[in-house]
């Protein structure tokens, strides 16, 4: 429902973690859009080799899996990799992201078009992957409780790191000789 939507992007502006698994139809929580691509793939790639999410996987792990359909389907509906916001492609393929990450305020969206559903308990990877998503919700963010300090008089740019990435700082025009550095993240805008 509409309320139920709205309920859930405040939700995650407010810091939650979504995990969404393949869907047909993506929820439109979010407030960009996200665009699918229908089609099954045989394979796929690491979109980002650093990702937590690919720990314990090697680039073979993501091609032809065990399915129950014996298709040896990896992905489908893969979403078009965005233009604009603020993505991590974990899991890359074709132009678009059968593993992709949204930042929304404070929270995360993880939106798997992997061919969990079909695989899990046939294929090694597939299981690996699932333990991954589960851990990820728990990885810690990396402005949680972390001092920050924005320091810019661009009220442009603080508005963007506190809408779309979720910095909560404090913010001041300018670098006092006195002010603490240890323990603390600050970020400096040139402008």
């Amino acid at each position: 429902t509409p309320a139920d939507r709205e309920a859930l992007r405040q939700a995650i502006a407010g810091g939650a973690r979504v995990v969404v698994l393949d869907h047909r139809d993506l929820p439109a929580f979010l407030g960009q859009p996200i665009q699918r691509r229908e089609e099954g793939l045989l394979a796929a790639t690491a979109g980002d080799a650093t990702s937590p999410l690919l720990r314990g996987l090697l680039t073979e792990d993501l091609r032809f899996w065990n399915t129950r359909d014996g298709d040896g389907i990896v992905h489908w509906n893969a979403i078009e990799i965005p233009t604009t916001g603020n993505a991590r492609v974990h899991v890359a393929s074709y132009r678009a992201a059968p593993l992709l990450e949204l930042r929304e305020g404070s929270g995360r969206v993880l939106f798997c078009q992997m061919n969990l559903s079909g695989a899990l308990g046939l294929d090694p990877a597939a299981d690996r992957l699932l333990a991954n998503l589960l851990g990820w919700g728990e990885a810690p963010s990396p402005f949680a409780h972390k001092p920050t300090r924005i320091v810019s008089g661009d009220a442009a740019f603080v508005g963007a790191l506190q809408s779309r990435f979720g910095v909560e700082a404090e913010v001041v025009d300018r670098l006092e000789a006195d002010t603490p550095g240890a323990g603390r993240l600050l970020i400096l805008s040139g402008r």
